[in-house]
């Protein structure tokens, strides 16, 4: 979730400026990032796809999938193949934008 939040920033970061005065978290789209990490770790979940065995080796196969899905149009800010690669790069080595 953080990385597709990253690429999404120019397009939400208002509305999540917004969210973040209702949930009472400071720093705008910095600190609802920070909460979303911290959640993320209380839960459980991984900090990159390469814990979940997903190997590098698919991620233009994913993202081609990505782009087509369904749900991609909903998405604020366009996603591209090569978007979505970069996504799952990142995902992979656990670094945010």
């Amino acid at each position: 979730m953080p990385y597709i939040l990253q690429h999404n920033r120019p397009a939400i970061e208002n509305k999540i400026a917004r969210l973040t005065k209702w949930l009472g978290i400071d720093n705008n789209f910095d600190g609802f990032m920070d909460y979303v990490l911290a959640t993320r770790k209380e839960l459980g979940i991984p900090n990159t796809i390469k814990e979940l065995d997903v190997g590098n080796n698919q991620f233009t196969r994913m993202a081609e999938m990505a782009v087509v899905d369904p749900t991609a149009s909903g998405n604020p800010v366009s996603l591209e193949v090569e978007d979505c690669v970069k996504m799952y790069q990142q995902a992979y080595a656990g670094e945010i934008g």
